[in-house]
């Protein structure tokens, strides 16, 4: 494997801890904070810097050689402009390529959020869709129905859209992870190890761990 060489991992999540940088083939970019330092220190919750180092750290890291990109929204931050926000930075890059030339950069959306009516992120990716971009979005961990959520009920109408549920290392089914048709991959997201924002290591469970 390349170790996702070549590719733009744009993550939106609470932020990311930056003295966590050195842990890094590549320091991630901090493209924008929508609020205030969560894309430095990821003191709210240190969910992204979780999920950051599943992302690409080297230790953890599934895709170590790719370039991570965090759109910082802290916690309860502006998720559809965020969205948005990404997908005209795709395209500002694309259009900077020579034309006709053959695409090279391979741009994947990560996100590990939930919307809890279906259809509540459908216009967001579709846009996605037609960019280019892979998105990849973690299942849940209300242990329901998949489908009833956004953006995971939009996997059926495109194979851009993966929605990823959590198994565990015995390659069942996480009891918390959400399921059904709009579940399109299982990963393991039980005991898994990830940085913390203080600097520390330690074990998480959850589909948003799956999800990287």
């Amino acid at each position: 494997s390349d170790g996702g060489k070549g590719t733009h991992i744009w993550m939106i999540d609470s932020g990311f801890d930056q003295q966590h940088s050195g842990e890094f083939a590549l320091k991630p970019i901090i493209e924008i904070e929508y609020q205030p330092n969560a894309g430095r220190y990821d003191t709210q919750s240190g969910h992204g810097t979780q999920v950051a180092s599943c992302v690409s750290s080297w230790k953890y890291g599934v895709a170590k050689a790719a370039q991570l990109h965090v759109v910082a929204i802290g916690a309860k931050g502006p998720l559809r402009k965020a969205v948005q926000f990404v997908i005209d930075r795709v395209k500002k890059m694309e259009s900077a390529r020579p034309s006709g030339g053959k695409r090279q950069i391979r741009h994947v959306l990560q996100m590990s959020v939930t919307f809890l009516e279906p259809g509540a992120l459908d216009e967001e990716m579709r846009a996605a869709d037609e960019a280019g971009i892979v998105v990849v979005n973690a299942a849940g961990n209300g242990a329901d129905n998949a489908c009833h959520y956004s953006p995971a009920s939009f996997t059926r109408k495109t194979r851009n859209i993966l929605t990823v549920g959590s198994i565990g290392n015995k390659d069942q089914i996480s009891k918390f992870s959400a399921r059904g048709s709009c579940v399109n991959i299982f990963a393991p997201g039980e005991q898994v190890s990830v940085l913390k924002a203080n600097g520390a290591v330690k074990k998480s469970f959850g589909t948003s761990f799956s999800s990287p």
